[in-house]
């Protein structure tokens, strides 16, 4: 049985472009977050959101360092 993953992994850069092109949309909307609202509330969601793109691009470009 083969492993399940977010899409097929590719042996090119980005491994899952889907995912990868998709998770940039939670960095563009925390930007978008950050520079509307002055407020803290506003700016630590906004921030929390352009992390965790960033970081999820990064894993699905790679496809995770361990997967086959």
């Amino acid at each position: 049985m083969p492993p399940h993953d977010c899409e097929l992994i590719r042996l090119t850069f980005p491994a899952q472009p889907v995912a990868a092109f998709t998770a940039l949309a939670f960095a563009v909307a925390g930007v978008w977050t950050m520079s509307r609202r002055r407020t803290t509330g506003a700016l630590v969601f906004g921030l929390t959101l352009v992390v965790l793109g960033a970081t999820s691009f990064w894993f699905h470009a790679g496809a995770g360092a361990s997967s086959p």
